[in-house]
């Protein structure tokens, strides 16, 4: 252990040109132990308003200044203890992963940047993987190479005082040292949650390091963990990571987001701009097949040599080919509806758990889908595709309280996926209706409101029948209150407002005129259970 956190620092030192000695850590015990509570409360606020983040470049194609990751000579520097502050929060990881015992060695550097006009006392870190047992062991915590007053790590909510307030336009530097023990996917309840956690062919870390919590109203917030549906909401940051590997089998392939480059050591680095956090999956099996979009993004698809299934009659079904074409026209048609996808690559991978996920710039497609796949757009691997390809621009780009509001993404992601059927396979849109929806949900409906939240629901089925799909039928009714070519204005005027931000269900509301408002009153009794505009 002691070599291998030894090597994580030397390639740490090697990647940021800075240091974190171990001498003026603050050692934290294992956990997830209950250090001290700092706040009880973890509720988004009612009264929140979008969260002002600058936007990040339209685009991660390499430059001369990849390490700083972004220039820094235009932006103004206030009085600061850091002259290099910059406008949006950046992670750096060292990682050594230990693939044969699924763990990882972890130094992470978080600068973190106050864009209020206020400052902050504390900062608050979301530590997603802490919601499981035995899985996240903090080592030490320092803040700008000091001790920190205090760091306090309750669930998933990591509290550190620095010595000083944090002014706002300046940052301050968070320098963790932790380990992961990565459960086997399918022994975590869902087991959806495979995308954090090792299979026979695959490894994955998805939601597997900790993200600047957000902030609304001068309160840093965390949620409380759900098995149904996801808690969290980060900011968008910049990502930059080195990977090295031990006890792996040979001609490992790397799935992930961003720009991703290789040394002749076998270790990875990879950079990535404007996410909201960084996942990727290592596999010795896994096949890449591309496709560039006439707009210009480089969409890869990676899966396993059966993933193509034979019919009984003899013919090959290819899942993967099918499935490349269909994300890279979603791409094409959602960037000309919503705004340009905002990153040169866009990475799915056949998982070994079921159904999808969404990450910033990488998405997940359950292996099961390349299974029962019927050689038909009319199947749930396309129809899964183009969900979580969605989700780049409901989620990854537009960012919401999935805890507290899961429709903004999913309703959204669902309802992209009807787009889709209509603009190329018009003649299965009642299909879509009848096998996506219809089969779950009846046209007299009566179950929970589109406006729940995670919490509200005792099972998968129930949350994705109200929020999902009948959620997409509430956005259909939108759509014919108001009228299609006004519909999609609409939506491409809330893309454009949400972009790189976090927004709550007020703000999507707001952007109906007051004509649209009276003509969706109706709608919004019906599927929100109020005519009001929330938040």
């Amino acid at each position: 252990m002691t070599s291998i956190i030894f090597r994580t620092f030397a390639f740490f030192l090697f990647l940021l040109g800075t240091a974190c000695t171990n001498s003026t850590t603050a050692a934290l015990p294992p956990t997830p132990t209950t250090l001290r509570v700092v706040e009880a409360s973890t509720a988004i606020p009612e009264t929140r308003s979008i969260q002002p983040v600058t936007p990040a470049p339209p685009t991660d194609t390499p430059d001369a200044n990849q390490v700083a990751l972004l220039p820094t000579d235009s932006i103004p520097v206030n009085e600061c203890d850091h002259d290099n502050t910059l406008p949006i929060d950046q992670h750096r990881l060292a990682l050594v992963i230990d693939y044969a015992n699924h763990v990882v060695e972890a130094v992470h550097e978080v600068i973190v940047y106050n864009g209020s006009d206020s400052a902050y006392d504390y900062v608050v870190f979301s530590v997603e993987p802490n919601r499981l047992l035995d899985v996240f062991s903090m080592a030490s915590v320092t803040v700008d190479d000091d001790a920190p007053q205090s760091a306090e790590l309750t669930g998933r909510r990591l509290t550190v005082v620095p010595l000083e307030p944090l002014q706002p336009g300046c940052s301050l530097t968070v320098s963790m040292t932790y380990t992961l023990t990565v459960p086997a996917i399918g022994s975590v309840s869902p087991a959806t949650q495979g995308y954090f956690g090792f299979g026979a062919r695959q490894f994955n870390l998805g939601n597997a390091f900790p993200t600047v919590a957000p902030r609304f109203n001068g309160q840093w917030i965390t949620y409380d963990p759900a098995t149904i549906g996801e808690q969290v909401t980060s900011p968008v940051a910049n990502w930059q990571a080195s990977i090295t590997i031990d006890n792996g089998p040979a001609n490992l392939v790397l799935a992930a987001p961003g720009i991703v480059t290789s040394d002749s050591d076998g270790a990875w680095q990879v950079i990535t701009r404007g996410m909201r956090d960084f996942a990727f999956t290592l596999s010795p099996t896994l096949q890449m097949a591309s496709q560039v979009t006439s707009n210009g993004v480089t969409v890869e698809y990676y899966t396993y040599s059966d993933a193509p299934v034979q019919a009984d009659n003899g013919r090959i079904y290819n899942g993967p080919a099918h499935a490349l074409e269909a994300a890279s026209r979603a791409v094409e048609m959602f960037s000309d509806l919503f705004g340009q996808y905002p990153h040169s690559r866009l990475v799915l991978v056949q998982s070994e758990f079921p159904d999808g996920m969404e990450f910033g710039g990488i998405v997940y497609v359950g292996g099961e889908w390349f299974r029962t796949y019927n050689n038909s757009p009319a199947s749930y691997l396309f129809l899964i595709t183009i969900h979580e390809v969605a989700h780049q621009w409901w989620f990854a780009r537009v960012g919401s309280d999935q805890a507290n509001a899961p429709w903004l993404d999913e309703a959204l992601a669902t309802y992209s996926e009807l787009i889709f059927i209509e603009e190329f396979y018009p003649d299965l849109r009642d299909w879509w209706w009848d096998f996506r929806v219809g089969t779950f949900v009846p046209a007299d409906f009566a179950g929970p409101s589109v406006a729940s939240t995670v919490y509200d629901f005792a099972s998968v089925r129930d949350y994705i029948n109200a929020v999902y799909l009948n959620g997409a039928r509430m956005l259909e009714s939108l759509r014919t209150d108001i009228g299609t070519e006004a519909f999609f204005a609409w939506l491409a005027r809330y893309a454009a407002a949400g972009a790189d931000r976090i927004v709550q269900p007020g703000d999507i509301w707001r952007l109906l005129s007051l004509e649209e408002l009276a003509a969706t009153e109706a709608t919004r009794m019906r599927y929100l259970g109020t005519s009001a505009l929330p938040g």
